[in-house]
């Protein structure tokens, strides 16, 4: 019989580990919304934004998010707008 364990089960030192390599629109997108542990992870780790490559679907759903979460603002650490 195998093991078998679930993302979600992971400690959360892991989980922020694996999200480092993620896109940040991505992981707001994947994760926000799915779970309330996960979506509370998700706003403790710092935003490292880039918006220079971001198409405008994506950037208007992210703002949409920090409309409706005020507290992500004090997430983000450095902002790019443009090159």
């Amino acid at each position: 019989m195998v093991n078998v364990s679930k993302f979600e089960n992971l400690p959360n030192e892991l989980i922020i580990e694996c999200l480092e390599y993620l896109n940040i629109f991505d992981t707001f997108h994947s994760f926000n919304g799915l779970n309330d542990r996960l979506g509370k992870l998700i706003r403790t780790i710092s935003l490292h934004l880039n918006f220079t490559l971001v198409n405008k679907k994506r950037l208007e759903h992210f703002c949409q998010h920090i409309l409706l979460y005020p507290e992500t603002r004090q997430q983000i650490y450095p902002l790019r707008l443009s090159i």
